[in-house]
């Protein structure tokens, strides 16, 4: 797909990105029907813009599409176009983020983005919407790989979804991400990811991240691993409000509970309400910690 660009558009990519370093840069796959051939096509757009203003502006710089290319020309499959996503990903990361929409993630197309060649490094903000992910040996592996080449702040997964059983959101995804501080993961369909209390363990001998949002899903997360986060983020000082939704964690008995709600730190505000459904609600409050999760029924 990627080498469908005619040369004069990759050399406008140039012409914005060489004298300007906060640019911000997508790629997006758009994909429409072809009555006649009843074909799925594919059409690349790169999209640059200038970071938002002190308003909340974006100032979009310059959009750029390549031609329609059939489904077997994408970046993921096709040997010539990975090169040239390679030559792309080069001129435009000058901004910190970097955002894959509606692409298939795959060992291939991850292996390009984060070539020695790719100034990868320079993005602190990767975001995978709307992707699927390759049910292939080792995906995992290389998707952290490919973070742990970048300087990743903020990582957002929205509304991807993996083909076979294989689970990406799982422990080993995050265990080598040192500047992690806000994680946002947003499912299609409610379901169950692979983060354990491993992971809860693993950032608070690290690096505990400010935000962490799960949405729409359920996590092996237990309630001991929240009395951890709890008793580590107001035992330590931080300069930003830890805000974390754990979506629905593992069911837990009273006597598993009681040091969460019978907290002795001050300020600490413990707040719980069962609803229509018999699912438990908590809301743990304090001027430097807000986290919400929710609990079935043992």
């Amino acid at each position: 797909m990627l080498d469908v660009l005619p040369p004069e558009l990759l050399t406008s990519i140039v012409d914005h990105t060489a004298t300007n370093d906060q640019l911000n840069t997508s790629l997006i796959r758009f994909d429409h029907s072809e009555q006649r051939a009843q074909k799925v096509k594919r059409r690349l757009l790169v999209t640059l813009s200038r970071r938002k203003d002190a308003k909340g502006n974006e100032t979009v710089m310059d959009t750029m599409t390549g031609d329609d290319v059939d489904d077997d020309s994408l970046p993921s499959t096709s040997s010539d176009g990975l090169p040239k996503l390679k030559e792309i990903m080069t001129t435009c990361i000058h901004g910190s983020s970097l955002i894959l929409h509606s692409l298939p993630i795959t060992s291939a197309l991850l292996s390009a983005l984060s070539s020695s060649s790719t100034e990868i490094r320079k993005v602190t903000t990767v975001t995978f919407d709307l992707c699927v992910f390759a049910d292939q040996e080792g995906i995992v592996e290389n998707i952290r790989a490919f973070l742990f080449k970048t300087s990743v702040q903020s990582l957002t997964f929205e509304f991807c979804r993996e083909e076979g059983e294989r689970r990406i959101i799982c422990d080993e995804l995050f265990a080598d991400l040192p500047h992690l501080q806000r994680l946002y993961i947003q499912e299609r369909m409610p379901g169950k990811n692979g983060i354990t209390k491993q992971t809860v363990d693993r950032w608070i001998a690290t690096t505990v991240p400010y935000m962490v949002d799960f949405r729409n899903m359920e996590s092996n997360i237990d309630a001991e691993s929240v009395r951890k986060i709890i008793e580590f983020t107001l035992g330590t000082p931080r300069r930003y409000k830890t805000v974390w939704n754990l979506g629905t964690i593992r069911p837990a008995s009273n006597r598993e509970l009681t040091p969460l709600m019978l907290s002795s730190h001050r300020e600490l505000i413990a707040q719980t309400h069962i609803d229509t459904v018999g699912q438990r609600h908590f809301k743990i409050s304090h001027p430097t910690l807000e986290m919400v999760f929710a609990m079935k029924a043992c």
